[in-house]
């Protein structure tokens, strides 16, 4: 469903809402840079690197890419590094960054924030709700739309009825109970006439970051709009991989209101060959052979290099030829094993999401579906004990199997039947089982 942003930030005023903050020591926190407290930083980075002491000098603490020598280092080489730290490649763009956050956050403080947005009728898309409000906060004057669909779990088939298509994906998010049947089918067809009413704007804007979540819904809309004429005259997004001064970034939601102004001045306009791209990867996923997805993968110099490293980690879950298990399994004994059994909820919020996920990209419902793979198997790798509906209450702990198979002792696909999607792919042990070779980074099919 469209919803005006100016009518959410009325509405949020009205009810004297305020858009949640991360705890201070949450390692998702955006903290605010200081321009003085950098350049005190890189002074005093360069007076480490001037210091006689070996352990002190610049051997020990030269964190660049350039060559330096200590009697010639000046205060710009330090600021270089200091801005490198931060995710710039110069200083100069890291004070860029700085007073674009400043005035970002006095436009939010006088209550009364210009429309970064204003000038043209545009339709700002997101794979989920979590940025809506923080836009309408930010003063954001155009309408937002949610395109939430977990194409990166069940059935991605690659059909020309888009019908039958939303039909197979409501029936997989009923069948996980995250929507009633005629919930999910309903809501799937109002947010495709939602993207056939997004033709008729003036500017599109697709909000995304890097994780496969993310960038699979992205590469839908881009087969979406990628016929010419019939999409907005301005295409354009942002894929982000990092925010400055987050330590761990895991998406645009973790981030406060004044950064989605920020996020603003960031978005590059989409070009035919993007979109072309586009399109190609999501035929290629929705492909009945992993082959496809791989075989894209390869292209040299590709127009959306942002989107290159989610995609090969989702090839990971593919079960891996040596233990059967996907990496996201695999990523869940390694914790039990060394953590201890514990609650899902920490689990998957403490230690999977947060530590141990290189590229996070499921949500508490998608995860525990890998939860309850792993436990109701005809030989389980864990036990989960469910007390109550609520995540803090389900007990999970490691088999003697789960430590097995991660000792190199057992294969899960030689245990249990197999029988699992991945995109257009329906892997199960009847038909054989495509598997990821870590080792050659390709994919191999065999009997089971």
């Amino acid at each position: 469903m469209i919803q005006s942003l100016p009518e959410l930030r009325r509405q949020f005023q009205a009810d004297k809402q305020c858009v949640h903050e991360l705890a201070a020591d949450d390692p998702r926190r955006v903290p605010r840079l200081s321009f003085e407290q950098q350049k005190k930083q890189a002074k005093a980075l360069l007076s480490q690197w001037r210091d006689p002491n070996p352990s002190q000098g610049l051997a020990a603490n030269h964190a660049g890419h350039d060559p330096l020598v200590a009697d010639r280092v000046q205060l710009a080489d330090a600021q270089r590094v200091i801005a490198r730290k931060a995710g710039f490649a110069s200083w100069a763009k890291l004070k860029h960054h700085i007073e674009t956050a400043d005035l970002a956050r006095q436009a939010l403080n006088s209550g009364l924030p210009s429309a970064p947005d204003a000038g043209r009728s545009v339709l700002h898309v997101r794979c989920g709700h979590d940025v809506m409000h923080k836009l309408a906060v930010a003063g954001f004057q155009g309408d937002f739309l949610a395109f939430p669909d977990p194409y990166v779990q069940g059935p991605v088939p690659a059909l020309d009825d888009q019908q039958r298509f939303i039909r197979i994906r409501a029936d997989f998010i009923s069948a996980n109970g995250w929507r009633t049947p005629e919930q999910a089918y309903n809501e799937l067809v109002d947010n495709y006439q939602a993207l056939e009413k997004g033709r008729n704007y003036e500017s599109i804007a697709f909000w995304f970051e890097h994780d496969a979540y993310d960038v699979l819904i992205l590469l839908k809309l881009l087969h979406f709009f990628s016929e010419y004429g019939k999409r907005a005259a301005d295409m354009r997004f942002i894929c982000k991989n990092h925010y400055p001064g987050v330590e761990r970034f895991v998406g645009i939601g973790q981030l406060p209101a004044d950064a989605m102004r920020v996020l603003w001045t960031q978005f590059k306009p989409l070009t035919d060959e993007q979109f072309e791209f586009g399109k190609l990867g999501w035929e290629a996923y929705t492909d009945n052979t992993p082959e496809a997805l791989l075989n894209f993968l390869a292209r040299d110099a590709p127009p959306l290099p942002e989107i290159i490293p989610a995609l090969k980690r989702h090839l990971q879950e593919l079960p891996w030829l040596h233990d059967g298990l996907t990496l996201s399994e695999r990523i869940t004994l390694t914790i039990l094993a060394k953590h201890g059994s514990m609650n899902a909820a920490r689990l998957f919020y403490h230690w999977y999401n947060t530590v141990y996920e290189p590229l996070p990209f499921l949500g508490d419902s998608g995860y525990w579906l890998v939860l309850d793979a792993l436990a109701h198997a005809e030989t389980p790798a864990i036990t989960l004990e469910t007390m109550s509906d609520k995540a803090v209450d389900w007990q999970v702990a490691l088999t003697t199997f789960g430590q097995r198979l991660l000792a190199g002792e057992a294969r899960w696909t030689a245990e249990n039947e197999y029988d699992r999607w991945f995109g257009g792919v329906h892997n199960r042990t009847a038909t054989g089982i495509w598997y990821w070779d870590n080792a050659t980074g390709q994919v191999v099919r065999q009997a089971y």
